[in-house]
């Protein structure tokens, strides 16, 4: 398989796009499966036996219990930039809300899970006491993560122009996927003089997420490229909640990260052995329409007539 991910051009990034379900747009092609891999996948998208919760790990400022996670939390580490058991509080804020949103999904209620998927979260915490972001520490969290065996990782931060240690983390982690953001600039990162990371990281396991509004557009503020975005899903006054439990708003391609994860973990609990490349492929094609119910949220391709092949005529 390529070692590198499958960059196709795509059409009319600012135009029209429908949300199925109010959980995903896909914007690429690139997505042709290997023959029989969606062979064999019972009708609900569950594997057979029910439901198998996945772990999401959510690398971040830290995850409070309240709202829909608390019920979903699993205990964390603080990676800062050594990793080690206890995360602390969430002094910022942004954790809690994007850990909340995995969970909740694009639901108008922030304090009720939805399901299926049934997704538990694993914080990761890379800022220090006061909220300041370790680099390294991001690094080491992508590498306990791998090393726990987590199959998905919402990383919802962008990191301009990147650092050479986060991106040697994800390229040693080729069996867990890389959710994160395309960034709020309004501008096309493929044409960036300096690179918005880690976005436009050509690694396989990385699936970058640009933000919709509620008109199905193409949020104003969201970064937008033919070659490096990968998928857009609703990141513009989603609910979710604050470190206090307060129920809040947010807006921003990092929370439109949570729910691609979301959407990910899902298609991890019906392919059980499916590689990050293959769940991207299925994430990029609107597979996951196909293998759970709406309920919750299912993403969907915009164009069904479209190839996905990668090939866009």
């Amino acid at each position: 398989m390529n070692s590198e991910r499958s960059r196709s051009r795509t059409a009319g990034l600012n135009g029209a796009v429908s949300v199925a379900a109010a959980v995903v747009v896909i914007l690429t092609g690139g997505c042709g499966a290997p023959s029989g891999e969606t062979a064999g996948l019972p009708a609900n998208g569950t594997p057979s036996g029910g439901t198998i919760p996945i772990t999401v790990a959510v690398i971040d400022t830290g995850v409070s219990p309240v709202g829909a996670v608390r019920e979903h939390r699993s205990p964390g580490v603080r990676c800062d930039p050594v990793c080690r058991a206890g995360d602390g509080p969430d002094v910022d804020g942004h954790g809690t809300a994007v850990a909340n949103l995995v969970v909740t999904g694009a639901g108008a209620d922030p304090t009720e899970a939805a399901t299926p998927p049934d997704v538990d979260v694993v914080p990761v915490q890379v800022t220090d006491e006061r909220g300041v972001l370790s680099l390294r520490g991001v690094a080491a969290g992508i590498r306990w993560a791998a090393s726990e065996g987590v199959p998905v990782v919402a990383l919802p931060l962008v990191l301009g122009g990147g650092d050479p240690g986060v991106a040697a983390a994800i390229r040693s982690a080729p069996d867990t996927l890389f959710v994160v953001p395309a960034g709020n600039d309004g501008f096309d990162v493929d044409e960036r003089s300096v690179p918005v990371h880690p976005c436009v990281d050509t690694a396989p396991n990385v699936l970058c997420v640009a933000a919709t509004d509620g008109t199905g557009r193409l949020s104003a503020s969201s970064n937008r490229g033919a070659v490096s975005v990968d998928v857009a899903a609703p990141g513009v006054d989603l609910a979710t909640v604050d470190p206090s439990g307060r129920s809040i708003r947010v807006s921003g391609t990092s929370y439109a990260v949570p729910l691609v994860a979301r959407s990910a973990a899902g298609l991890v609990a019906a392919r059980p052995g499916s590689t990050p490349e293959s769940v991207a492929r299925a994430l990029r094609c609107g597979e996951l329409a196909d293998l759970l119910p709406a309920a919750g949220g299912a993403p969907g391709r915009p164009d069904p007539t479209r190839p996905c092949d990668g090939s866009l005529g």
